[in-house]
């Protein structure tokens, strides 16, 4: 409401008639009020029980989205430690399927085969986060291997991935590069 009274513009999401930059501003507040949220309760949890002290925000940022920019400074990457901070997407899920199976914690098989999907964004059923970044997480771990283990460079990357497409898969494996 602030923004409103102050500049006399209701900003709206892409998918409800509104802008890149409006889009951009509702999702990362969105994400910033989480954050915020997350070390209010941290600071005043224990204080509500009675205790003292503070505790620990906890990240969720993957290394693939980290290492492909999807993430917002002060949402999902703000945090006291992040566990799967240098972990790609295929390491987390198999750890919560590992952990569902030896803890007997079947809620974290559900966690490990649900659609990622992208909470700072009114849900639809086509509001993923690998629809959103342009690629899927299989690809973006490959790229972030071949940038971090392979050493390789946007071009270099490009051409180890390219060998054996056709030409439109070609293009398309472009593209890919082009968006990490």
């Amino acid at each position: 409401r602030t923004f409103v009274d102050a500049t006399g513009t209701s900003p709206k999401y892409g998918k409800f008639g509104g802008v890149h930059h409006e889009n951009n501003l509702l999702s990362q507040a969105h994400g910033r009020l989480r954050m915020l949220t997350a070390y209010m309760f941290a600071t005043a949890g224990p204080w509500a029980r009675g205790d003292y002290g503070t505790l620990l925000v906890l990240g969720s940022a993957n290394s693939d989205e980290h290492n492909r920019g999807y993430n917002d400074r002060y949402d999902c990457s703000a945090a006291d430690i992040n566990p799967i901070g240098s972990a790609d997407k295929a390491l987390v899920r198999e750890a919560l399927r590992w952990c569902a199976d030896e803890l007997g914690a079947p809620v974290l098989l559900e966690v490990a085969e649900a659609t990622p999907l992208s909470e700072t964004e009114p849900e639809e059923e086509d509001a993923t986060d690998e629809a959103d970044m342009g690629m899927s997480y299989a690809m973006l771990s490959r790229l972030s291997s071949l940038r971090k283990a392979g050493r390789l460079g946007p071009l270099g990357a490009y051409r180890e991935l390219r060998d054996g497409l056709d030409p439109a898969a070609e293009v398309a494996m472009a593209r890919q590069g082009e968006l990490f």
